[in-house]
C-alpha cells in the first residue's frame, strides 16, 4: 500500500511541475529582452505532438506497480507484467497533445515555420512573435 500511496505522490507532483510557469513571468525573465518580429501566417496544419517518453514511462510504472498488487504466485508475473504494458499505452495516449504547425512570411521577407500546442491561428493572422535566446518565446495576434 506504502507504494502505491508513494507512486502516486510522486506522479502528481511531476503532473503540475511543467504546469507551473506556462504562459507567465518567472524570476529569470528579469533583466532580460526579447526581439519581436512582425508577420503573417501563411498556412497553419494541424499536428498531433508525441509523448517524449514521460508519460509512457510513468503509466508503465505506475501500471506495473499496481499490476503487481493484483496477482499471486506465477500470475503476479503475468499481472506485473501486463500492468506495465497498459499503464504505458494509456500514459502514452494521455500524454499526446494537439498543436499546430504555422509556416509564417516576417516582414523582413524570411520564411519561419513554428510548432506550438496552440491551435487557434488561421491563414492570414498577422502576429508578431517573441524571440528569446534564440527560440521562439511567444507568438500572438496582432
Amino acid at each position: 500500500m506504502k507504494k502505491i500511496v508513494i507512486s502516486l505522490f510522486l506522479a502528481t507532483g511531476i503532473m503540475f511541475t511543467g504546469c507551473a510557469t506556462r504562459g507567465g513571468y518567472t524570476t529569470a525573465d528579469a533583466n532580460t529582452y526579447k526581439v519581436l518580429k512582425e508577420g503573417i501566417i501563411l498556412s497553419v496544419k494541424n499536428v498531433t505532438l508525441q509523448d517524449n517518453g514521460g508519460g509512457t514511462l510513468l503509466g508503465a510504472g505506475i501500471g506495473g506497480i499496481l499490476g503487481h498488487q493484483v496477482g499471486g504466485g506465477s500470475g503476479k508475473i503475468a499481472t506485473t507484467i501486463a500492468g506495465a504494458v497498459l499503464g504505458g499505452i494509456a500514459g502514452k495516449q494521455i500524454n499526446q497533445k494537439k498543436g499546430s504547425e504555422l509556416l509564417i512570411k516576417l516582414d523582413s521577407g524570411n520564411l519561419i515555420k513554428a510548432t506550438l500546442f496552440d491551435y487557434s491561428f488561421r491563414k492570414g493572422d498577422r502576429v508578431i512573435i517573441e524571440f528569446k535566446r534564440g527560440k521562439i518565446y511567444r507568438i500572438r495576434r496582432l
